[in-house]
């Protein structure tokens, strides 16, 4: 074998095991979690906030956390319930290229207990794209995966407001294992009535 030949091979190795690394799986690890918000993605929390959420006109609770580059790139379901609906644009930006559509996903999640979870996801990285492929109508379960964020990104958790914040911000979480908050329910009232605070 010649020299070229040589380094070509390892350097397609390198980059063989490279690739495997950054899109290597990693099954969640825990119990189910009732009424909790897991992670969607690995990275690190880099804003909480109470706001005006975006697609539904109420206020909600939000964690951003921050997808590097050497982050797992597998998303995971923070939460069971029905897909109510799906969009590929950001609301600001409706006339966005097919080319950044691609870079672009959220996703509405109505709970058992009547809880709205929207899941916003995007890819600023030049290779970056958001490969999700949800139905609005499907079920989904916690913890599920349900696609991947490649090459770095921002994901956001819009919850309903009066969730029980346990993250924080700097706080490194895993996909699909660490609890971001709790779903609050009044349980007298679930009990008298059947149905959700």
């Amino acid at each position: 074998m010649q020299a070229g030949d040589a380094v070509i091979t390892v350097a397609g190795g390198a980059l063989a095991a490279g690739l495997a690394f950054l899109f290597r799986v990693t099954p969640p690890n825990m119990a189910a979690a009732p009424l909790g918000i897991l992670s969607p993605v690995s990275g690190s929390v880099v804003k909480v906030e109470r706001t005006e959420g975006i697609r539904l006109p109420r206020s909600a609770l939000c964690l951003t956390i921050r997808v590097g580059l050497l982050d797992g790139y597998d998303c995971y379901s923070p939460t069971e319930g029905l897909i109510r609906e799906c969009w590929h644009r950001p609301p600001a930006e409706a006339d966005l290229s097919s080319r950044s559509a691609s870079r672009y996903y959220s996703f509405w999640v109505r709970t058992d207990e009547g809880d709205d979870v929207l899941v916003e996801h995007y890819s600023p990285a030049l290779l970056g794209a958001v490969g999700l492929k949800l139905q609005p109508g499907e079920r989904i379960g916690q913890g599920q995966p349900y696609g991947n964020v490649r090459f770095g990104g921002t994901v956001r958790c819009y919850l309903p407001e009066n969730s029980e914040l346990i993250g924080s911000v700097g706080d490194r979480v895993q996909a699909g294992q660490s609890i971001l908050a709790r779903l609050v329910h009044t349980q007298a009232l679930v009990a008298a009535t059947g149905a959700p605070s």
